[in-house]
């Protein structure tokens, strides 16, 4: 165990306390305008279409369906 340690590098620690110092960050509340809140499921909605997109091409009706229910159903859920 002790070894892994030691032959660990350096950056690798400094990243981790990088990381956690964001994620302390992260759990105190603030406040973010509306349409910078929007922008992140935008484009995880766009990049999901892109993704079923390029896996069964644009004449592969029955994936697009499947994705707009899905999409819908987390819509009004949400």
């Amino acid at each position: 165990m002790l070894q892994i340690l030691s032959r660990t590098p350096a950056w690798v620690f400094i990243l981790l306390g990088f990381l956690l110092a964001l994620g302390l960050l992260q759990t105190r509340d603030r406040w973010v305008k509306r349409p910078i809140a929007y922008v992140l499921p935008v484009a995880m909605v766009a990049l999901s279409l892109a993704g079923v997109l390029s896996s069964f091409g644009l004449k592969a009706l029955p994936p697009i369906a499947g994705w707009l229910i899905g999409l819908l159903v987390v819509a009004l859920a949400g």
